[in-house]
């Protein structure tokens, strides 16, 4: 069963969270290995290590699928529940105002893939680095300057009384007007960033009230749906009874003329095989001797259950014989 590699996590499959295995894209590899903070981690071995669906924000997920599974983006990377970052860029910032002639001006920072929402992270640091070579650059000006300053003070012996330098004479408010200017894109970014999630959320919930709609024109479909079978089956049922009670009609004036035996010869498709009674055979016999053999034949023609003139001629010399017996 694999389990998760994050540290301090011990969630696994066999605890029913979904594993999701680290990709084999080598960007976005080493964005999920930096976000995981395992540097220990073997890289031949990366198809073997998996991260459990809790560290991944909710818009790391795919929408909701048809087949109800749930999926991430292909852009998708951990974010939840990991390390926090090493360093913090606002309070790098806040030291920078307060001691702006500091030589020791090392602002460092990861690379902030955690998640979406540190892009403007990342444009912030990179601004910051810019000016630090700036910053740097005055700063060991300013350095020599005043070298060069005591080197004539030992020179000439002469004692000059040290005042603080003017606000005028340093360049540091250059310094910090640009980073003003850095600080206020990323605000703007974020604005904008806003007014997108807002129109996002408008539109998500013009989306739910048309599924709403959707869904009760829907229901009302099935329910008429349902109202229509059951006009069809209570139709069919009747057309049933009706068919009967006409078949009982029709039969019972088929018994004024036809024997039973004949009014089920009519149901069947051939005459062969049917078994005549004596009532039927008897009166197939007036009928031959009234009518002839031509005049019965024309009658059969004409789809009146009858017996053939063969089976008259076998029931008479069956007669005949039983008549000598006795």
């Amino acid at each position: 069963m694999p389990s998760c590699c994050v540290l301090k996590c011990s969630n696994s499959s066999k605890k029913k969270y979904s594993m999701h295995c680290i990709p084999t894209d080598v960007k976005r590899r080493n964005i999920w290995v930096n976000n995981i903070g395992r540097s220990d981690l073997d890289p031949s071995k990366f198809s073997k290590y998996y991260v459990c669906g809790v560290h991944f924000a909710p818009e790391m997920w795919e929408r909701q699928r048809v087949d109800g599974k749930k999926k991430l983006k292909s852009c998708a990377i951990p974010t939840i529940g990991l390390r926090e970052k090493s360093t913090n860029i606002a309070h790098e910032i806040l030291l920078m105002k307060r001691d702006p002639l500091s030589l020791n001006i090392d602002v460092k920072t990861e690379p902030a893939y955690k998640s979406d929402h540190d892009f403007l992270d990342n444009v912030l640091a990179r601004d910051i680095e810019k000016i630090d070579s700036k910053t740097v650059n005055i700063a060991e000006s300013f350095t020599e300057l005043t070298r060069n300053i005591h080197n004539e003070e030992k020179e000439n012996s002469v004692l000059i009384v040290s005042t603080p330098v003017s606000q005028e004479a340093i360049p540091v408010p250059l310094n910090m007007v640009d980073v003003k200017k850095v600080v206020e894109k990323p605000d703007g970014k974020i604005q904008k960033a806003m007014l997108e999630a807002k129109q996002a959320k408008l539109e998500a919930k013009e989306a739910k009230l048309k599924l709403q709609q959707a869904s009760k024109i829907i229901d009302k479909l099935n329910k008429s749906n349902i109202r229509l079978m059951k006009r069809v089956k209570q139709l069919m049922y009747e057309k049933t009874k009706l068919i009967k009670e006409m078949c009982l009609k029709h039969s019972q004036n088929f018994e004024k003329i036809l024997n039973d035996d004949q009014i089920k010869t009519l149901c069947r498709p051939s005459v062969r095989g049917d078994r005549w009674s004596n009532d039927t055979i008897q009166k197939a016999l007036k009928l031959r001797s009234s009518c002839g053999s031509s005049g019965y034949k024309e009658i059969l023609n004409q789809g009146i259950p009858l017996p053939s003139e063969r089976t008259l001629r076998r029931r008479i010399k069956l007669n005949t014989n039983e008549e000598e017996k006795r």
